[in-house]
């Protein structure tokens, strides 16, 4: 919700967002948070827990960036700590992915191809949406501009995917002082057709939630996101996709750390909580 009221009861929490919405356009302010967002330095390597809800469970994974990708291995299901079957399997599949180069590389051609989507679909927010300011809270660590958002009529999509956005509005919020987006949320209000019906659509009502959190001094993640959709691709395949999740206990690891350094840390630490539970 936008807190347009309880700004106005604060006057010294509104001095800074007043003044950049009477002096800034509200799409020059989401270009300035889109540039940010786009050009962010990350700041060292993390290790993290993930959280993961989806219509086959709920699954805890403890994920790693190191100096050749990102990694994880799998500690809990349906909240229950993995079984000696499925230990052995995630030893297994880690082990296979040390000693295969090739399943690196495809690893991480994977992870590029899905940070250049999502960076493409982010690149297209200030022209794909009209916004208006719709009010000022309170924030995490300053100030928050809520501004609302719906389809521009001039947009002409640069992607398939980019398409969605026509039929789509929402809510987004910048933090202050440092111009970045901390949470964006957004429903679609009809269906959405690919390729004349044939390839597929998305059905009216799914919606998507998206939360950042600033993790680091100079350093902004994702930290929870809930996505709800249904719709069909490509002839009769159904799309069912609802999916919750949320990523906590950031702790820096080294900078330099290696893929075998890093998928040793991750097997220390499970073996230190599965010796904790017994």
């Amino acid at each position: 919700m936008c807190l347009a009221t309880a700004a106005a009861a604060q006057p010294s929490l509104v001095s800074s967002a007043q003044t950049i919405q009477q002096s800034t356009r509200p799409a020059e302010l989401v270009g300035r948070v889109v540039n940010n967002e786009l050009n962010a330095k990350d700041e060292g390597h993390f290790i993290y827990r993930h959280w993961r809800k989806t219509a086959d469970g709920i699954k805890v994974k403890e994920v790693i960036e190191t100096a050749a990708g990102t990694v994880d291995h799998l500690i809990e299901v349906d909240g229950l700590p993995l079984t000696a079957k499925q230990q052995a399997k995630e030893e297994a599949r880690l082990k296979n992915l040390l000693e295969h180069p090739e399943l690196q590389q495809q690893q991480k051609k994977e992870q590029r191809q899905d940070d250049e989507s999502e960076r493409m679909m982010f690149r297209e927010l200030p022209l794909a949406f009209l916004y208006e300011y719709a009010g000022v809270d309170r924030g995490q660590w300053g100030e928050l501009i809520c501004l609302t958002f719906v389809p521009n009529p001039n947009y002409q999509p640069s992607s398939r995917e980019a398409s969605v956005y026509k039929a789509m509005s929402g809510k987004l919020w910048v933090s202050l002082p440092e111009y970045r987006l901390a949470r964006i949320e957004a429903t679609l209000f009809k269906d959405v057709h690919f390729g004349w019906g044939v390839l597929g659509h998305l059905d009216k009502g799914g919606h998507f939630y998206i939360e950042q959190s600033k993790i680091a001094p100079h350093r902004w993640d994702v930290t929870y996101q809930d996505i709800q959709f249904d719709g069909r691709a490509l002839l009769f395949k159904t799309i069912f996709l609802h999916e919750t999740e949320r990523s906590s206990d950031f702790r820096r690891v080294p900078d330099n750390l290696s893929l075998a350094e890093g998928i040793e840390m991750l097997k220390q630490n499970n073996r230190q909580m599965a010796a904790s539970s017994n």
